[in-house]
């Protein structure tokens, strides 16, 4: 007999799911249907993913090749083959996953993420580690993805995050371009520490217009918002709270606070108790939106920053929640910014307003908040004192003085 003669059909299966779902009405279903048909559906679209990745990863040519294949023969977006392609290649190199998909005991969402937070160098060893099949399969694909970067970051010999913050702080990127109707189109990333200054004080901005616009409360940022500014969107007051941020910027002697002098930030950080007296791995550190921050931008962000910890315990207990410090006062700034007159790198030359108060010796290494123990560095410097392997050290830090 023919081989190819016991082979299935596929328009056999695209028969099998017409008819079963021929007869489904959503409107008629209970509640505890609706959840069976919701979890069968999750599972069914698993499996099939997990069939097309197989049919993908056995194809012939290169990742681009398949791609195009994938368009001309389904006519999805290119895109959207290219992520196929990418997901069955990082299934085929972790057959793990790949069988945990074809029985529905992990979902696309948790393949995807091991396909796009696992590095091509690390699949190797993500395909020996069991760990992340038994966490995909009893975390959401939220918390996989967490679990995925701070695996990925150990694999990587990162283990205070060093290497990460740098890498964000390289990426970071911002531009703007005119349309052709004159619309000012703005697009940018930021690294997790600076994107919760700024979406942070666009939030307050924002929720101040929403209070204020129909006269909910006194006190408008700017006058009585105008008959056509009532029941704005959530997307138009952001849009309004940008601008308020940067006319206040940009207005004399004005600041992004509102008030004279140099702006603050405030930031408030969830952290384990134990990450307070050592390093370790797998504890949580992270804003109050729940954006991870590594160990060594915390420690920067320390040196001159409003931070409010939370600290919590074992099983997520709300231990202590420290009031708003400012770890530089006003009068040791003034101090140094007579006495430093800028950035204190050697060769520098960037003012006052472009610097940071760093400490020599960090505060949480018994470094005292003293002028003695403060110097100015502009926000490159800053990141490269703190990001360089020992760069607390005060040995190693010699800062130019006029």
């Amino acid at each position: 007999m023919d081989a190819t003669a016991t082979r299935t059909d596929p328009s056999e299966l695209t028969g099998a799911v017409t008819n079963l779902l021929d007869g489904l009405d959503p409107t008629d279903l209970s509640g505890s249907d609706r959840s069976r048909w919701l979890r069968s559906l999750t599972e069914a679209d698993a499996m099939l993913t997990a069939a097309r990745s197989r049919i993908l990863a056995a194809g012939p040519g290169g990742p681009t090749i398949r791609s195009a294949d994938l368009v001309e023969n389904t006519g999805m977006s290119g895109a959207e083959a290219r992520r196929a392609v990418r997901l069955a290649d990082a299934l085929a190199a972790v057959p793990a996953a790949a069988d945990a998909l074809t029985v529905g005991r992990i979902t696309t969402g948790h393949a995807s993420v091991l396909a796009n937070g696992v590095s091509w160098l690390n699949q190797p060893a993500a395909a020996l580690d069991g760990s992340l099949l038994e966490a995909a399969g009893r975390q959401s694909v939220d918390e996989f993805r967490a679990t995925i970067a701070e695996w990925e970051r150990i694999e990587n010999g990162d283990t205070d995050g060093r290497q990460q913050a740098a890498r964000q702080h390289r990426n970071r990127t911002f531009s703007w371009s005119i349309r052709h109707d004159g619309m000012v189109s703005l697009r940018g990333e930021l690294a997790p520490d600076t994107g919760a200054m700024v979406t942070g004080a666009l939030q307050a901005l924002s929720e101040h217009l929403w209070r204020t616009e129909d006269e909910r409360a006194p006190g408008p940022i700017t006058g009585r918002a105008a008959d056509s500014d009532r029941g704005r969107t959530t997307g138009q007051r952001n849009a309004d709270a940008v601008v308020e941020l940067a006319r206040r910027a940009t207005s004399p002697g004005g600041t992004a606070d509102g008030s004279g002098g140099r702006p603050r930030v405030d930031l408030l950080v969830a952290v384990d108790l134990d990450r307070l007296s050592r390093e370790t791995t797998g504890s949580r550190c992270h804003t109050a939106d729940g954006v991870a921050l590594p160990a060594a931008t915390v420690r920067r962000l320390a040196c001159d920053a409003g931070v409010i910890p939370v600290v919590l315990g074992s099983n997520g207990d709300v231990l202590d929640v420290g009031r708003r410090t400012r770890t530089i006062p006003t009068a040791i700034r003034n101090a140094l910014v007579v006495r430093d007159g800028g950035c204190t790198h050697p060769g520098c030359d960037r003012p006052v307003s472009w610097c940071d108060a760093h400490h020599v010796v960090h505060w949480s290494d018994g470094g005292p908040t003293s002028l003695e123990n403060l110097v100015l560095l502009c926000s490159a410097h800053h990141h490269q004192h703190h990001l360089r392997s020992g760069s607390d050290d005060p040995a190693r830090f010699s800062p130019r003085r006029e």
